[in-house]
């Protein structure tokens, strides 16, 4: 995961399930709960890549804006037909913006994510509902730098 991590240079084409984007920004996080340490990469198309070190795992997805404010912090809920069940709740602190700014940036912020019961997808809610996210959860393999 490191090698991979270290690979996505800022500009850098990255092919991923055999779809291209451009690398425009590169956040380090922690959390202050779990410390979980993760980088979010914001791609071309509005796209966002979540690797975690730490957990071994790597996600893609979109930004979402349809997420009903009662969902939040519920332990379960169902949307577009999946059911997804509450894994963590932690407050997310940026470690290092190696790319970007802080406009391309969430920030600080409590979060809370979801996992489908099919263990394909995540949904990573922010308690502001700054950036909430659908993500599709992947393998090193569909990577390509």
């Amino acid at each position: 995961m490191k090698e991979l991590i270290n690979n996505i240079t800022e500009g850098k084409e990255v092919t991923i399930r055999n779809k291209k984007y451009t690398v425009i920004s590169k956040t380090f996080y922690v959390t202050d709960i779990n410390k979980l340490k993760y980088v979010k990469i914001v791609l071309s198309e509005h796209k966002i890549l979540v690797i975690s070190d730490t957990d071994n795992y790597i996600c893609i997805g979109d930004v979402i804006k349809d997420i009903d404010p009662g969902t939040y912090d519920k332990d379960n809920f169902i949307y577009n037909n999946k059911r997804y069940k509450k894994t963590t709740k932690d407050y997310q602190k940026v470690e290092n913006i190696e790319i970007g700014d802080s406009t391309n940036t969430e920030g600080e912020l409590w979060y809370i994510d979801y996992e489908s019961e099919d263990g394909e997808n995540i949904i990573s809610l922010t308690i502001d509902s700054k950036a909430d996210c659908l993500l599709d959860i992947i393998n090193i393999d569909d990577i390509v730098i």
